[in-house]
């Protein structure tokens, strides 16, 4: 599941926005009465693509290629201008 918050183009910036963030998977499957909630693992998804090296990973390992902060308050971001 999605359990950090992304700053590179998907609308969810904040982690309380993320259920996962903040839930276990048992938590989850309890609050919405399922009888399962089974997720492919961060390297069964990257295993199922082409070019798994391609891929941001971040809202689900909390790596960050560029560091939130530093993409966050470029010129692009900080200020809506265009670089």
């Amino acid at each position: 599941p999605v359990v950090h918050p992304c700053f590179y183009g998907v609308d969810f910036a904040d982690p309380r926005e993320l259920l996962a963030a903040n839930n276990s998977l048992d938590d989850i499957r309890t609050m919405l009465d399922l009888d399962g909630l089974p997720f492919l693992s961060p390297e069964g998804l990257l295993g199922a693509v082409k070019e798994p090296g391609a891929y941001c990973m971040a809202c689900f390992d909390g790596k960050y290629c560029v560091p939130p902060e530093d993409y966050l308050n470029s010129k692009c971001c900080g200020t809506g201008e265009a670089k």
